[in-house]
């Protein structure tokens, strides 16, 4: 109903949801379904939100090259998408239907497993108590089955895994220890701490009888959540674990600046406020570059995720001060000279560096963690264009290098930086 009145934050909006589920899943199937349906009184109504709704599908197909096949079509009204009547259920079985078709023309539906693959799977999920399964359980369980191998077992893992049956992750030892057989209670437990203040509200009276009321407010204020807060909302259900994944998925950094074991979640940072100023030196003079994203889109999480970067980075050089963040901006310190100034708009991350002699180190830095976030999580699909400011105006990255454009590229004046190590060291 909200798309039938051509609401133009509302069409912005599934715009940009839509390139964000494309991006993620590029092949797997798209059902738009049209809630209300029974508050637009006619056929030529529906006919109208359908018609909008390709003219979404097609400018999203011309800005992201994408052919979109993955939306599924409703061929009995030949709409794009699939009303239903919230008063009277009408449509819900037509709609259940066609999803049971599409997915069964999914390829890894007919795909061919194992029977005992499958009879591990029933007996792990048979643990109605259990949201998880330690490793040492999960290898006495399928050696019932006959799988002796390491192969084997993580052949199956990693089959389920893809599937979204299970979860296992084997980035750290602590991840790689655990099964989770209900997705479910993970995102229950991360929703416990990336929340929404103002939907999901905290008991502020507990958390005062608990001690902890100083220790919400610090969330709520900066981002930063403490080890004893975070270890009282989860239960001390396997906090090791959840602060591994949070961390191997980037939603969460070390606080490193001070005595307290303290962690941060760049999702709760909020917007810039008087606690986010830059430094005395922070000037138009500064060597600046622009990271413009608008030929794709810049997605939700992205420039969070930078930010888990720079301040687990930060954290480990010494003598490096407090970083002072918001949502959409951030000054970050790289021991006792070199500051990095970062803000995010709808579509670019402008970025300015001081001193300047430090302007082609950070330029690898930024670079090469923008390309890790990019392969790890979007499947290398995000694409951008780095330009550099002159003094007419922004150059393109190729202009900038051909002519050796100082600082950028005074590769002279730097010593040489492992960029690898330092990205990857950058998450533990």
């Amino acid at each position: 109903r909200r798309i039938y009145k051509e609401s133009k934050e509302d069409i912005l909006f599934l715009k940009f949801w839509l390139k964000s589920v494309i991006l993620h899943t590029e092949t797997a199937p798209i059902f738009l379904v049209g809630t209300f349906a029974d508050e637009i009184s006619s056929k030529r109504g529906l006919q109208k939100v359908d018609g909008l709704l390709k003219q979404v599908l097609i400018e999203n197909n011309n800005n992201n090259n994408n052919n979109g096949s993955t939306v599924a079509r409703n061929p009995k009204d030949r709409f794009v998408y699939f009303p239903i009547d919230n008063s009277s259920g009408n449509g819900i079985d037509y709609l259940r239907y066609q999803i049971e078709n599409v997915t069964l023309e999914q390829e890894y539906v007919s795909r061919e497993v194992s029977l005992r693959w499958i009879r591990c799977l029933d007996r792990m999920l048979a643990k109605k108590n259990k949201a998880w399964v330690k490793m040492k359980n999960v290898k006495s369980v399928v050696k019932q089955y006959g799988i002796t191998s390491a192969e084997e077992l993580d052949e199956m893992l990693r089959f389920y895994h893809e599937l979204g049956v299970l979860l296992h992750l084997t980035n750290t030892a602590v991840l790689t220890d655990i099964v989770v057989i209900r997705p479910q209670w993970l995102i229950n437990a991360l929703c416990m701490i990336v929340r929404d203040e103002h939907v999901h509200k905290f008991d502020m009276d507990e958390m005062e009888n608990v001690g902890l009321l100083d220790d919400v407010k610090s969330l709520l204020a900066d981002g930063l959540a403490s080890r004893d807060l975070i270890e009282y909302i989860w239960r001390d259900d396997e906090v090791d674990f959840l602060l591994d994944l949070m961390r191997t998925t980037m939603l969460m950094s070390d606080w490193q600046f001070n005595d307290e074991r303290q962690y941060l979640i760049p999702s709760m940072l909020t917007a810039p406020g008087k606690r986010v100023t830059p430094s005395e030196s922070y000037t138009s003079q500064n060597p600046s570059c622009m990271f413009d994203f608008s030929e794709t889109f810049l997605p939700f999480g992205f420039f969070e995720r930078l930010i888990c970067l720079f301040v687990a980075h930060s954290g480990r050089q010494r003598n490096s001060r407090e970083a002072v963040l918001s949502n959409s901006s951030g000054t970050v310190y790289f021991g006792e000279e070199t500051v990095l100034h970062l803000e995010k708009t709808e579509e670019k991350i402008y970025v300015q560096v001081e001193p300047a002699v430090r302007a082609s180190w950070c330029l690898k830095i930024m670079r090469s963690m923008l390309h890790k976030i990019n392969e790890d999580f979007l499947q290398s699909k995000l694409r951008w264009q780095v330009k550099f400011k002159g003094v007419r105006g922004y150059i393109s990255y190729e202009l900038a290098m051909n002519l050796k454009l100082k600082p950028w590229f005074d590769f002279q004046s730097e010593d040489p930086v492992d960029i690898r190590t330092i990205v990857n060291s950058s998450l533990w």
